[in-house]
């Protein structure tokens, strides 16, 4: 295999990579979204019991 072919399998392997890390990325970021959905709602609904407990 010559200098130009190793090189060209070196750049189609790093952005391979690139993509699996995008798209990776890209779920993590929905996750992260939805846990703080999550969180919010948890935190409310913590607020409403805090008030209950209150009155």
């Amino acid at each position: 295999m010559c200098q130009c072919q190793r090189q060209q399998s070196i750049i189609e392997g790093l952005i391979n990579d690139i993509k699996d890390l995008t798209s990776k990325n890209a779920e993590m970021t929905i996750r992260f979204k939805i846990l703080q959905m999550e969180n919010d709602d948890l935190k409310k609904r913590l607020e409403k019991l805090e008030s209950c407990k209150n009155n």
